[in-house]
């Protein structure tokens, strides 16, 4: 468990701290997606991380990019388990 606080609500301050999390520099990762209903990945913007609960939870899993060698994606998963502790 790693918390990340964001003061700015930008994707960029995202992608940086996710960066930081892994020991490496933004240029590595070349998306960071949330996996939305039925795992639909969803790019995320700048107006989306700003309607983020402030106690959302999420893993990350990191995918190799196809389509650019030697860069990653990122993908946000909404961890289930954390939510039902919550709702106890």
């Amino acid at each position: 468990f790693h918390p990340v606080y964001l003061s700015t609500l930008s994707y960029q301050e995202l992608l940086t701290k996710i960066a930081g999390l892994f020991q490496s520099d933004g240029e590595k990762i070349s998306q960071v997606l949330l996996c939305g209903p039925a795992g639909i990945p969803v790019c995320i913007s700048d107006e989306m991380v700003s309607q983020l609960d402030c106690e959302s939870r999420f893993s990350l899993h990191v995918v190799p990019d196809e389509v650019i060698a030697g860069r990653f994606k990122i993908f946000m998963k909404p961890n289930a388990n954390l939510r039902s502790e919550r709702a106890r």
